[in-house]
């Protein structure tokens, strides 16, 4: 933030800061002021706080202004993004916390209710666009979680370790999936070879069913013609019986 205060005064005032009501110094906050005439300059920088105010002061006495800081029209407050997560890696842990704001925000860590600091865990933070990018590695723990805060806000995302699947897990998928593999191919094996031997059945009946339809036929020709030979035998003899009569007539 940045604060400016004037005060007029004469002979000229001397100006002071406090924040939060105390002193402001270094190395958190910086001070200048400058002089035109009886009028006092003063400037203000450093992080974003409240209950900021300024104290200018002669032999005659003092003058004291609380400020509130003004926040630009446009701004996006900290949102953490729903693919941070942390994940168990190298024997320990490694987690990783996306954030979008604008202004672009900051990112803390805590783990066990504590901050995750050095020498045992280790962040790195970058940024994209309005996006940052933290990361945070060390020992195997629970109850992590990230913050990230710019002065519109904070959001906070508390992460729980994900453990890889184990060495027998993975085997029952495998074996889960070869047998529905092997399942499937003997049902298409075995649909394959009845679809091939229907044909041949059909095949078979039809020929039986043509053989039984031509040996009626045959049964039913040869009673004609025995039928047939025993009329023409009876008109034979008819025939030959009557020429006996007529010569016996003449």
């Amino acid at each position: 933030m940045r604060c400016v205060c004037r005060a007029e005064a004469e002979p000229r005032a001397s100006v002071s800061w406090t924040a939060n009501e105390s002193l402001t110094l270094l190395p958190h906050y910086k001070t200048l002021t400058n002089y035109t005439g009886r009028v006092a300059v003063s400037e203000l920088t450093g992080p974003l706080t409240h209950g900021v105010s300024c104290k200018a002061t002669n032999y005659l006495g003092y003058d004291t202004c609380h400020m509130s800081v003004q926040h630009p029209p446009s701004g996006v407050p900290p949102t953490i993004l729903l693919d941070s997560a942390c994940s168990e890696w190298a024997g320990g842990m490694r987690c990783v916390c996306r954030a979008e704001a604008e202004p672009r925000a900051s990112v803390s860590w805590t783990a066990n209710g504590s901050l995750a600091l050095l020498p045992h865990y280790k962040t790195l933070t970058n940024y994209t666009g309005r996006v940052a990018v933290s990361e945070l590695t060390g020992p195997l723990t629970h109850g992590v979680s990230c913050k990230a805060t710019n002065y519109l806000g904070n959001d906070t995302c508390h992460m729980s370790v994900q453990h890889p699947p184990s060495g027998g897990t993975v085997g029952m998928i495998v074996a889960a999936v070869l047998f529905a593999v092997l399942g499937i191919g003997v049902t298409a094996l075995c649909f394959k070879k009845r679809s091939g031997r229907e044909p041949s059945e059909i095949r078979t009946n039809k020929y039986t069913n043509d053989n039984v339809c031509i040996n009626e036929s045959i049964y039913m020709n040869d009673t004609d013609t025995e039928t047939d030979i025993y009329t023409n035998t009876m008109e034979h003899r008819t025939t030959k019986d009557n020429m006996e009569d007529i010569y016996e007539n003449y």
